[in-house]
């Protein structure tokens, strides 16, 4: 394995980053070329911003709980797509309060994502 240092470099196969103190789970490269780690809600907020799509909202859900109670403000009721820590689907309950707040409700407890559109 070869470690690279600020230097150009063309990658043919396999890439392999192992990061000091890097946090999120998505590598990008912004437009200044520079490779970073993002979190799911500063990558959805991107390609919102890029696309002019329409607005997303991604939930941390950081407490183990079976019951999360959720304001995304969208001003809508939108699809919900929902991953365990271990980036597994999970199915659950929607039950929709208003254009901006919702219960999702689970049949036991695990800390995720919610996706939000």
């Amino acid at each position: 394995m070869s470690t690279i240092h600020n230097q150009d470099v063309s990658i043919l196969g396999d890439l392999t980053l192992n990061p000091t103190n890097a946090q999120g789970n998505y590598i990008t490269l912004d437009v200044t070329n520079v490779l970073r780690f993002r979190t799911p809600t500063e990558v959805a907020a991107e390609v919102a911003a890029l696309t002019g799509s329409d607005k997303t909202y991604v939930h941390d859900q950081l407490i183990s709980a079976a019951v999360w109670n959720i304001t995304h403000n969208l001003g809508k009721r939108p699809s919900v797509m929902v991953v365990d820590s271990g980036d597994s689907l999970v199915m659950g309950q929607i039950d929709y309060i208003d254009d901006n707040n919702l219960t999702l409700t689970f049949n036991s407890g695990f800390n995720g994502y919610a996706y939000f559109n």
